[in-house]
């Protein structure tokens, strides 16, 4: 079904055009800009004939927004004037039709709707909507969890999720603290589409991962948190679901990092996941958080899943033996990380991941071999552990 938006009193709707637009196609004629925006669909074929701009510099404005926003849509411009065709091209422009040429306006309708299958097929495949198991043979599903504020799950998930790139695999980091979450600071993006508009408007479809979902580097993408807290509500735990399912069509690793809350929604993703990297710090109230949430874990029979990372191990503040932390927990898979501020607070500065900016520091390395313990499931000893 495809949907074409014609501005008002842009063409001349003769016998001929309606018939060939009324094929397989619904007519919509929008009062203006803003009206458009409000009518267009995120997962239809859209096909577009706008002629509301002030100057070409508004045409080029308002093509890149509807292109970056409603990737499916193939926007035509309706104009007697002389614009640019080329630089109008670069963002986004099909063709520029003059008014007053109604067979070739009914060409390049035709034209729109081949190039909308092509739009649609290339950066969607359907989701069954009557089965909704995840197929984990092929997907590695990793939540970045802890009790606590401040003890560095963003860090760790986001060096994690460049760990992963690095060595070769795509991946996609999602940002699950949905009221607050700092994933798109921490990798230097500006949301277009976010874990909202996956979950809630475009349950239907897997999108191409250049159109929808931000990207670091070729192997590292990112699903940033809903832009508004309160879109939040609106995510469900079918939608969870329905959203890893598409996301594990398209990515070898999803890795989420998570709120320090349990509700229901993070529960399911707890099950749905593989491995649940558990994030503390030696701080005593990290380290009492951190045993009460191991302790539901252990009750949901979840905690075989687990994998302790004792961040900022050898933070001088916190004196606290890290063997007498890995008794604490009855966890023998114990991760070390390094305590080194200078480097991970400049890397949040950046906005980019120690694990490209900081290569060969220490910290980065001990993210490595959580990568590779994580992926391989590996024993102890190929873990860093320290013990006496």
């Amino acid at each position: 079904m495809y949907k074409v938006y014609i501005d008002k009193g842009a063409i001349n709707l003769d016998r001929r055009w309606k018939k060939i637009a009324a094929k397989d196609s619904e007519i919509i004629i929008f009062e203006d800009y803003s009206d458009l925006i409000l009518k267009l669909s995120l997962n239809e074929k859209n096909i577009i004939f706008l002629s509301d701009f002030k100057s070409e510099n508004d045409c080029y404005e308002k093509i890149r927004i509807l292109r970056g926003k409603f990737p499916l849509s193939v926007v035509n411009i309706v104009t007697n004037a002389k614009y640019k065709t080329g630089e109008l091209k670069r963002v986004g422009l099909n063709e520029l039709v003059n008014p007053s040429k109604i067979k070739r306006a009914m060409i390049v309708l035709q034209q729109s709707f081949d190039i909308a299958d092509s739009y649609y097929n290339q950066n969607y495949v359907h989701v069954d909507d009557s089965d909704i198991t995840i197929d984990k043979k092929n997907i590695n599903i990793v939540s970045v969890i802890g009790a606590s504020g401040g003890i560095g799950k963003t860090t760790i998930a986001t060096n994690l999720a460049a760990s992963y790139a690095e060595f070769g695999l795509k991946v996609c980091l999602v940002d699950f603290s949905l009221q607050f979450g700092d994933v798109g600071l921490f990798t230097n993006i500006k949301p277009k589409f976010t874990v909202y508009d996956l979950a809630v408007n475009n349950l239907e479809a897997n999108p191409n991962l250049n159109l929808f979902i931000e990207h670091v580097n070729s192997n590292f993408f990112v699903l940033p948190a809903p832009v508004l807290p309160e879109q939040a509500d609106y995510i469900n735990r079918t939608m969870a679901t329905r959203m890893i399912k598409v996301l594990s069509m398209a990515f070898d690793v999803i890795i989420f990092d998570t709120p320090a809350v349990i509700n229901d929604l993070v529960l399911e993703l707890y099950k749905l996941s593989q491995q649940l990297i558990l994030v503390t710090t030696k701080d005593l109230n990290s380290l009492k958080n951190t045993k009460l949430q191991l302790d539901i874990l252990t009750k949901l029979k979840l905690n075989e899943k687990v994998k302790l990372v004792i961040n900022k191990h050898d933070d001088p503040r916190h004196d606290v033996d890290n063997n007498v932390v890995r008794k604490m927990f009855g966890l023998n898979n114990v991760a070390l990380i390094p305590f080194d501020e200078i480097v991970v607070e400049n890397s949040i500065k950046k906005g980019e991941p120690f694990i490209y900016s900081y290569p060969s520091e220490e910290v980065a390395d001990s993210i490595r071999s959580l990568m590779s313990n994580v992926r391989y499931n590996c024993i102890v000893g190929e873990y860093k552990v320290e013990q006496k």
